[in-house]
């Protein structure tokens, strides 16, 4: 059997082999670096994208914004105007209604005053020794200071300071006589007090008897109910409570008062013939009379 002996060269074969693989470490070199190169780029893009999308969608909020802001901007200054139109007629007519009331004060504070002085008047003629008694007391007690005061204080404010010790001694001596006098018109007093004290009767008696309250009694038509009455009832002040109910009690049981308070045309006609002949008979004021009249016609009679 022959023998053969083959002889390979490698080398050629490895050299190519160190070739290829220098090739594919740079080709791989090359694929990472354009990876990285891709993905830096996407990213950017991205960014850039993400940042036009975020300033388009803040840009049209904005605008939409300032769109409503102008609506709503226009409206105000609208109502605005109205509401200070409103205001300025508001104000008209308020300063129309004061001075509405302010004169229709005025007329009735004048009717008021008018009939105030009358009753004042008739008053004082029904008890005259009475209030000529209390207008001569007042006049001997407040005589004095209203003589003196004013003049004093009037001097005091009118002089200088070199004569002030002067004005001082005058006021003082007049103080003097002032206290003097009050001090009479204490003792007098109550010398008074104790006459009268003297002649009032403190005894009690134990018998009863009957005695008579002035209370006023009236009803008008009620103007919420048809066919109702509305009861009013006005005592003295002095009275305590409860005699103020008992009296409530007693006259709003009574079925005759509170059955029908309605009047017929004939006692209607009568109650003002003789209301008026009433006022034509006593001695008032014409205009008290006309005033009285008509507060009675109002009442409904």
């Amino acid at each position: 059997m022959a023998d053969f002996n083959i002889v390979v060269d490698t080398n050629p074969m490895a050299e190519s082999v160190s070739t290829v693989s220098q090739h594919l470490t740079a080709t791989t070199a090359a694929v990472v670096a354009m990876q990285a190169a891709v993905i830096a780029s996407e990213k950017q893009s991205a960014n850039k994208i993400c940042e036009n999308v975020d300033k388009g969608f803040y840009n049209l909020i904005h605008s939409q914004i300032s769109m409503k802001l102008s609506v709503c901007y226009t409206e105000m200054q609208a109502k605005l105007a109205l509401l200070l139109e409103y205001g300025k007629t508001l104000a008209k007519t308020q300063e129309r209604m004061e001075s509405d009331y302010n004169r229709v004060k005025g007329q009735y504070r004048h009717i008021f005053k008018g009939l105030d002085k009358a009753l004042s008047n008739r008053i004082s003629q029904l008890d005259k020794a009475a209030v000529d008694i209390s207008e001569t007391r007042k006049k001997v007690t407040m005589g004095m200071f209203e003589r003196h005061v004013p003049e004093a204080v009037l001097t005091s404010a009118e002089v200088d300071i070199s004569d002030q010790e002067i004005v001082t001694s005058r006021i003082k001596d007049k103080t003097d006589h002032s206290l003097d006098f009050l001090a009479n018109k204490v003792s007098e007093n109550h010398v008074y007090k104790s006459l009268m004290e003297a002649m009032l009767d403190k005894s009690s008696s134990e018998i009863k008897q009957e005695e008579y309250i002035p209370v006023v009694y009236a009803s008008k038509q009620s103007t919420l109910v048809t066919d109702t009455y509305v009861f009013s009832l006005n005592y003295p002040e002095y009275l305590p409570e409860q005699i103020k109910n008992n009296i409530s009690l007693n006259i709003l049981n009574q079925d005759e008062i509170c059955a029908n308070d309605q009047k017929d045309d004939f006692e209607r006609k009568t109650i003002s013939d003789e209301f008026q002949a009433l006022v034509a008979s006593s001695s008032l004021d014409q205009r008290v009379a006309e005033q009285m009249m008509r507060l009675f016609q109002l009442g409904g009679c």
